[in-house]
């Protein structure tokens, strides 16, 4: 059931979000990159992105506000049978089948280390799963959500290995 559309502009660029959990997806602020030289210290990398590619700031500072956000992959509700909510966050996605009831009899695993195209996760945040295997993530979205920053982190996280760090 849908519940609420949200219309987010970014500069010349408008999105309408229709939320299909109980709250609309988290939509991450525009922020203007920044013009001085990043402060490395602070773990920011060069285009204003203040995500590390590591399982505890994606979860930190992504997953937690994007995908539990709204009831979707909380404990409670565990959309896509996906906790993550959980403390095994790393057993809940590292390969692990995919519990779509297309994707899944596929043999598409979630994340496969060193493997972020053929990762199930990936492939639903880009938009690239197949058409019979659900929706793009955040649900209730239509293209892709930062995929600059939190998308390219959770990438490299992939291909460093999806280690439990």
């Amino acid at each position: 059931m849908l519940s609420r559309a949200v219309v987010v502009t970014c500069g010349c660029l408008v999105s309408i979000v229709v939320a299909a959990c109980d709250q609309p997806p988290y939509i991450p602020p525009f922020e203007e990159p920044e013009t001085t030289q990043p402060d490395t210290d602070a773990g920011e990398t060069s285009n204003g992105c203040n995500i590390q590619p590591t399982l505890s700031d994606l979860n930190a500072k992504y997953f937690s506000l994007s995908c539990v956000f709204g009831g979707c992959h909380e404990s409670s509700s565990q959309e896509g049978d996906l906790d993550m909510e959980t403390a095994d966050l790393h057993g809940e996605l590292v390969n692990v089948p995919a519990a779509d009831p297309k994707a899944g009899p596929r043999g598409k695993i979630r994340v496969i280390p060193g493997n972020p195209d053929d990762s199930f996760f990936v492939q639903k945040l880009e938009g690239r799963q197949a058409r019979d295997e659900g929706n793009i993530m955040p649900d209730g979205t239509d293209e892709p959500i930062d995929p600059d920053c939190r998308i390219r982190m959770i990438r490299q996280w992939i291909t460093d290995g999806a280690l439990d760090n």
